[in-house]
């Protein structure tokens, strides 16, 4: 027994550092995925923030910093060129053959267009996950072409499409942290009151005078965060943490205006696409068709 112990610790601690290089239909899963990106990088840059404001009034409001520095003023014709190429490379990234070129020029265009505009605001960073989904895209070698990958490439593969839902996981975690570290542990108290009011959304009208509620859903709030980033990266609990992060959204939206549509619309190819038998969608469905088989032999033996 105790020289199996060591053992079996050894042979759990294998599979846990395998899972993410081990992810069954990770290439379908990031064919999903990448029409997904392309759809709301498209819709963001097509009808989003990215108007003919930058660059006529570049020269009075263009104060880059950090890595956005690097970023020259551009002209007008060069601004909407750098949006045409992005939209064209986002039509392109559903098309097989042209995935992976298409998702190099997206990545660097789309890029670009992000640091240009982060050069007018140092607040503009709540689409990020955009350029690094893209950049993770553009690395995976299942859409360089149609051959069979090999076992190296699909562990490449899964990686890419682990590191991606781990970049979620992390920025509610993030998110949950932030509110104890700058907020305190008493954040739900006030914090969240004081941002409905402001905001004067639908929620002030529905709890503007119920602060006490207020303070009860900003702690459930601050929970739900902190337990996503778990939900998320569990088989067993993904289905129900992908329905939580979509319900908090669209909670967010109709009560303080926030909308984090370009975040959420991602997961459900991210998290609930797959067609291996392990998938927790499929294994639902198949309790589900086995719980009305088993009815009806009951039904039919009773009859």
């Amino acid at each position: 027994m105790i020289k199996e112990e060591p053992l079996l610790v050894e042979k759990r601690w294998t599979q846990l550092c395998s899972v993410p290089f081990d992810i069954k239909d990770a290439q379908h899963i990031l064919t999903w995925v990448r029409a997904s990106v392309a759809f709301t990088v498209f819709t963001w840059v097509s009808l989003g923030p990215f108007s003919n404001f930058y660059t006529e009034q570049s020269d009075l409001l263009f104060a880059p910093s950090g890595l956005a520095a690097l970023i020259p003023s551009i002209t007008p014709f060069s601004f909407q060129l750098l949006k045409a190429t992005t939209l064209a490379g986002c039509l392109g990234m559903l098309f097989p053959r042209l995935a992976r070129f298409s998702t190099v020029i997206t990545t660097t265009a789309f890029g670009l267009l992000n640091g240009y505009v982060s050069g007018f605001s140092e607040l503009w960073n709540y689409n990020t996950h955009l350029n690094l989904f893209l950049l993770c895209l553009a690395f995976d070698p299942s859409s360089a072409d149609g051959n069979s990958p090999s076992k190296r490439a699909k562990q490449r593969t899964s990686a890419i499409l682990y590191f991606m839902r781990f970049e979620v996981a992390i920025l509610y975690l993030q998110a949950g942290l932030s509110k104890l570290i700058h907020g305190g542990p008493f954040w739900y108290a006030k914090t969240p009151y004081v941002h409905l009011v402001l905001q004067d959304r639908f929620g002030k009208t529905l709890f503007g005078e119920v602060p006490n509620v207020v303070a009860l859903l900003g702690a459930l709030v601050l929970v739900v965060e902190l337990l996503l980033p778990f939900l998320l990266l569990n088989c067993k609990t993904r289905t129900f943490g992908v329905f939580l992060a979509i319900l908090l959204h669209v909670s967010f939206y109709f009560t303080l205006g926030i909308s984090f549509w370009h975040l959420w619309v991602l997961f459900p190819a991210l998290f609930l696409v797959g067609l291996s038998q392990d998938d927790l969608v499929l294994q639902n469905w198949k309790r589900l068709q086995n719980f009305w088989i088993r009815r009806k032999i009951i039904a039919s033996a009773q009859n």
